[in-house]
């Protein structure tokens, strides 16, 4: 029988200090966040279709990187049996937790606080669709690479994998911009603490290689004059 790969990854754990300062940015980032109101739709389009395709899996998703939640109430709202939350900043987690008691979910919602190595302790092939936003290109490329194993290992054949980048920055845009510090090829630390791991559309589609690519679009958000790059795979 093979190994679990839970019991592989254990062999080396990631090191979850060199994440310190983004996981300080984040909880200082929902620190004066307060209990809202989960809906089906957040008001924007193309977020909105994609919960909608993810959720119609009607099964149990999971989210890496959750933050407070809203895409995952979103997700159960919209047709998801059960949804299962991880977050490194605490703060954020213990809004999602206090959405779920307030607004009776808690029996179809789950929220950890942590961070990759907690995908080893759920259960391998037990949920049909999983959300990445704005987490697969904040990581180590190490660890980036780990969380695609674990997304493998816990996604049965079929599901729904969204994935949200920050848009890829051209090298010449980089070098002129110092709050971006150069720590190995397409990966960066910002200023801020957090980092960039520039991941280019094709780099994506080969980190994926046993996901199949069935859309992708772009995401605006005006008030951060910003575009973000969704896509939708499925689990081969």
């Amino acid at each position: 029988m093979p190994t679990p790969l839970s019991i592989i990854m254990r062999k080396k754990k990631i090191d979850v200090k060199k994440y310190a300062e983004a996981k300080r940015y984040w909880n200082n980032v929902v620190a004066a966040e307060v209990i809202y109101e989960p809906k089906a739709a957040t008001g924007i389009k193309e977020i909105d279709e994609s919960i909608a395709w993810l959720a119609q899996s009607k099964g149990p998703i999971l989210d890496f990187g959750c933050g407070n939640g809203r895409l995952l109430f979103a997700s159960l709202l919209s047709g998801a049996s059960s949804i299962t939350g991880i977050d490194i900043a605490s703060r954020a987690v213990n809004i999602a937790d206090a959405v779920a008691v307030t607004h009776h979910l808690e029996d179809k919602s789950r929220f950890i606080t942590g961070g990759i190595d907690e995908l080893g302790s759920l259960t391998p092939h037990s949920f049909d669709g999983a959300i990445l936003s704005n987490i697969i290109d904040n990581l180590y490329p190490e660890d980036a690479a780990a969380l695609v194993r674990y997304m493998n290992n816990l996604l049965t054949p079929g599901a729904r994998l969204l994935v949200k980048l920050n848009p890829f920055l051209e090298k010449t845009h980089i070098d002129n911009h110092p709050e971006y510090r150069l720590m190995s090829e397409n990966f960066y630390k910002e200023s801020s603490g957090l980092f960039l791991y520039n991941i280019s559309d094709a780099l994506l589609v080969s980190m994926l290689k046993t996901f199949t690519l069935e859309a992708q679009r772009l995401v605006h958000f005006t008030q951060y004059n910003v575009s973000n790059r969704l896509f939708h795979f499925t689990k081969d």
